[in-house]
């Protein structure tokens, strides 16, 4: 299914191998990561991109804990 180079593919062996787990199972734990991750970095560089443009804005720390009574 898919095509990788022997390096690769030896290498997820061995990893899998390492954490105990189907090779399967662990292909499939470490694209559900990656593509969190990816979503993750996509959802903050929106966001970013809307403080820069200033439709949104930010709190500074302090505040957050001033506003709260954590700030000693």
């Amino acid at each position: 299914m898919l095509n990788i180079s022997i390096n690769l593919e030896s290498q997820i062996n061995q990893l899998a191998n390492d954490a105990h787990q189907p090779v399967d199972a662990f292909l499939g734990r470490l694209i559900a990561d990656y593509i969190e991750e990816k979503a993750d970095i996509i959802e903050a560089d929106e966001i970013y991109q809307r403080i820069q443009n200033g439709q949104e804005t930010t709190v500074p720390f302090s505040q957050i804990l001033k506003d709260n009574g954590l700030d000693g």
